[in-house]
């Protein structure tokens, strides 16, 4: 397939000259943008001779819709006023209409796809000429979407403007055509123009929109040069409407008090509740905006703007507040007359609801991967969308900021001359009342100077016959503002403390000051000082060393008063405490002994009680092993019977079996007794049956002998002193007395059992006292873990069997560890640090002793000079780890906890 000016018979240069005239006339005498597309579209459709023209507009969200068409006779459905989802035309297409201003013809009869640039200099290193056309093969998806339209061939041509791709001129036929290079050249020139008209029509709406802004401006500035409250109220009515607000808000904040703050309100606003006990601009969001601005660098840095309070976080504590409004967006303006801040203005605006036609049903928050079928149109209906701020709202808003900070400004002024003024009378009439009130005030003063005279005189000679008696030193302390320190007053009980006459102490405080104990200087410097920092009372014991070498004990009391000089002043007393001092000394050492003494006795009272328990213990399990003993001889000696017997009763039943076969082979036709007897007994079944119920017999007579030998291993009553054993021997017979915990039940679900044997040589031990330990670290797992079940689903048991691994092995040559785990609930970590302590039980009364453990760790560390320690975290299970020494000599492994 081939474009060249051939491929159609060409229109003359007459006919194209005539419409561009029409066209260029149509764009300088109409500054309706619509008005020129709409014509444009009707004479490309007409020149062309094609079915459709249409002008597709590109909208920010790269989305576009068909704002103007032409369509011939109704050969193709009409798409205006449809929206198409952006990723109908993909990026890198609009980059190549953008870049180098690509127009694209397809024609899907030749499968082709021809494409051109306009402007070869766009081209980088030349490699394409502006006109020139180049073919490939049309992609199949774009096919399937040109015929679900009903088009056959297209021409498609980029609208470019400031930069940015606005729009697409495209021309679509229902049947395959062939497009010249005059008709691509038609197409450019026309888009050109159109070009040249949206320049127009946007720098118009500029214009338009600027001197609205100062009309806008002018109203509100007139109103807001009055200054009063009226003005302010009209002032913000005119304000919300200019920006087509639901409401508005403005606070001025006031110089003297917050209760005088001002709130000018208009249109819709956030109902006022019990929850709201304070004006909105007090909320956190308005004082950050008021003070500090918002928080990005912009030119809008002084606008904090909130496109969608509910799904903005800064609003989250006010979102409830609005909900019974359509209020949806919010923008604050703090308002400032340099830099003191005079409050706010405030403008909502109300929630909308979006209707959009699509070409077309899709889901508008995927992403489409399949051409549509159907261009039929369809209805997208949205509720409680956020009315975004335009820039020219901001910009008229940022317009008006001066204006109203200014008119706030000079009303404020105003207010505060006006206080001013009446403050100043008022100051006046008060100051000569208070004048008047001085004089009589001063001879009332003399006559009271001359009372308090004599008081004074008398107060002083009490003072001093009260100090006589008091058995301490009273005295008055003083700190400069210098640091310097002194006594102005100090009473003649000074002699009997420091040895020394009260005028050496008020000449030089360093006198008793050095006489302080050594050990106790510090305490008492850091005492004075906390004391004059705090203003608290200074009360301190300390010692002093008098000159003749004594040792005493003084308790100083005071309270601190701050003079207007900036002194310290401490009036006080200090106490000889040296016979109480020592009496409780004598008293603490005292009780110490008392203590110690009771602490002994506690001590030897628990061991009593844990050696007591222990022999109750290891009596019980002494008649235990006895006991076990006993009844594994007593079981073994029948069993012994019968299963010496089983062999002898095998071979004679064999026997009896061949006789019969015998009989039954050489007298086939028995007597009518004999056949009915042996029809009655099921002759046939007894031979089978016989040879099975003495073999099951067999293996029932073995399990028993296990058992029988399992107990007496636990027992092990035949081997009370250090013997060589194989330890797995003990770990599998106390098994086998557990095994009936340990398998699954109605009602109760099984514990998987791990074995991991080591090759390991004999132990030198107490085979039956390991043999218990090994029974009480395996009766406590299974104790947790079936407790650990009861809290546990069905499914989560089956998810996570309980388990109990047992694994044995060589360290070091010459020591035996064998360790116990369980993956039950574990424990925390003050119960796994009492664990080995006597009497120490995590079960419920009844349920446990509290010595299981101790006496397990007894028989491992004492007897065995083995390590008894365990390892568990909540929720991890626990984990039991003995080691032993395989010889008896072996202790220097340790133990320890």
């Amino acid at each position: 397939m081939k474009f060249s000016p051939e491929a159609r018979n060409s229109v003359p240069w007459s006919e194209q000259e005539s419409l561009f005239h029409r066209m260029i006339t149509r764009i300088r005498r109409s500054l309706q943008l619509q008005e020129i597309l709409e014509a444009a579209v009707t004479e490309i459709r007409a020149f062309l001779q094609i079915d459709r023209v249409m002008i597709y507009q590109f909208h920010p969200d790269e989305h576009g819709v068909v704002i103007a068409e032409a369509i011939h006779r109704q050969r193709l459905p009409s798409l205006l006023g449809l929206h198409f989802p952006a990723d109908d035309i993909p990026h890198h297409a609009r980059q190549l209409f953008l870049k180098v201003r690509q127009r694209s013809i397809i024609n899907l009869s030749a499968e082709q796809m021809g494409w051109s640039v306009a402007d070869a200099a766009t081209v980088e290193d030349g490699a394409e000429a502006a006109g020139d056309m180049r073919y490939r093969p049309v992609d199949p998806c774009h096919v399937e979407y040109m015929r679900a339209m009903g088009v056959e061939s297209s021409i498609v041509v980029p609208i470019i403007q400031d930069q940015k791709l606005w729009g697409l001129l495209v021309a679509h036929h229902s049947e395959p055509r062939m497009t010249s290079d005059a008709d691509l050249a038609f197409l450019q020139i026309v888009v050109d123009q159109l070009e040249v008209a949206i320049n127009q029509a946007l720098l118009l709406e500029q214009v338009q929109q600027q001197a609205r802004r100062e009309s806008i401006t002018n109203q509100i500035a007139t109103l807001l040069h009055l200054a009063s409250t009226t003005s302010f109220q009209a002032a913000l009515e005119s304000a919300v409407a200019a920006i087509d607000g639901a409401g508005g808000r403005l606070y001025l904040l006031s110089n003297y008090s917050p209760h005088a703050n001002e709130l000018f309100t208009c249109g819709a606003q956030p109902p006022i509740s019990d929850e709201m006990d304070a004006p909105l601009e007090e909320h956190e969001i308005w004082h950050v905006a008021m003070h500090y601005g918002e928080e990005r660098q912009t030119s809008r840095a002084n606008l904090w703007i909130i496109p969608d309070l509910y799904q903005d976080y800064r609003c989250r504590s006010l979102a409830p507040f609005f909900k019974t409004t359509s209020i949806r967006s919010i923008l604050i303006v703090p308002l400032k007359y340099g830099r003191q801040v005079l409050g706010c203005l405030t403008l909502f605006r109300h929630e909308f609801e979006l209707e959009r036609l699509w070409a077309g049903q899709f889901d508008p928050d995927e992403r489409q991967r399949m051409p549509r079928k159907s261009f039929a149109a369809w209805r997208e209906y949205k509720t409680g969308q956020a009315s975004n701020w335009t820039e020219a709202d901001l910009d008229l808003v940022q317009t008006l900021i001066s204006h109203f900070a200014l008119a706030i400004g000079q009303y404020q002024l105003q207010k505060q001359v006006h206080q001013l003024n009446c403050s100043l009378e008022q100051q006046v009439q008060a100051r000569t009342a208070e004048l008047q009130q001085t004089n009589l005030r001063l001879q009332d003063e003399i006559a009271e100077r001359q009372q308090m005279e004599d008081a004074l005189r008398q107060s002083e000679a009490r003072f001093q016959r009260l100090v006589a008696n008091v058995p301490g030193m009273i005295y008055q302390f003083r700190l400069t503002a210098e640091g310097e320190t002194y006594f102005p007053y100090v009473s003649a009980f000074c002699r009997d403390l420091y040895e020394v006459d009260p005028e050496v102490i008020q000449q030089d405080a360093a006198v008793i000051l050095g006489m302080v104990h050594p050990d106790d200087r510090e305490k008492l410097e850091t005492s004075i000082a906390r004391s004059a920092r705090t203003l608290q009372p200074w009360l301190l014991e300390h010692r002093v060393v008098t000159p003749s070498g004594q040792v005493k004990w003084l308790q100083a009391a005071s309270r601190p008063e701050k003079q207007d000089n900036g002194e310290i002043v401490w009036d006080g007393v200090l106490m000889d405490i040296t016979d109480r001092k020592q009496a409780e000394a004598v008293l603490r050492e005292s009780e110490a002994q008392l203590r110690e003494k009771a602490q002994e006795l506690e001590q030897t009272l628990r061991e009593l009680q844990h050696t007591q328990a222990q022999l109750v213990q290891t009596e019980k399990m002494s008649s235990l092993g006895q006991l076990v003993a006993g009844v594994a001889h007593e079981i073994n000696n029948p069993v012994n019977f019968i299963y010496g017997n089983l062999s002898h009763a095998g071979e004679y039943v064999h026997d009896l079996l061949s006789l019969l076969k015998l009989y039954q082979q050489y007298y086939p036709d028995p007597v009518a007794e004999i056949q009915s007897e042996a029809s009655a007994i099921d002759i046939d079944f007894l031979q089978q049956d016989l040879p099975k119920l003495l073999n099951s017999m067999k293996v029932g007579a073995d399990r028993i002998q296990k058992i029988v030998l399992a107990l007496r291993n636990f027992s092990r009553m035949d081997e009370a002193d250090v013997k060589p054993v194989d330890i797995h021997e003990g770990i599998d017979s106390t098994l086998m007395i557990l095994q009936n915990r340990l398998k699954e039940t109605s009602g109760h679900p099984g514990i998987h059992l791990v074995k991991q044997y080591a090759q390991l040589p004999l132990i030198e031990c107490y085979a039956g006292q390991l043999n218990q330990v090994f029974m009480n670290i395996l009766s406590n797992a299974i104790d947790s873990l079936e407790e650990f079940n009861h809290h546990r689903s069905p499914q989560e048991i089956c998810e996570n069997p309980c388990t109990i691994t047992i694994e044995t092995r060589l360290v070091e040559d010459l020591w035996l560890q064998i360790r116990i785990a369980d993956n039950g609930p574990g424990m925390t970590e003050q119960v796994r640090q009492r664990l080995f302590e006597p009497f120490f039980t995590t079960k419920p009364v009844g349920k446990g002793t509290g010595l299981g453990l101790s006496i397990s760790y007894q028989v491992v560390v004492d007897k065995h000079g083995g390590k008894l320690t365990c390892n568990s975290a909540l929720g991890a299970g626990a984990e039991f780890l003995i080691e032993l020494p395989i010889r008896r000599s072996g202790r220097s492994h340790g133990s320890s906890l």
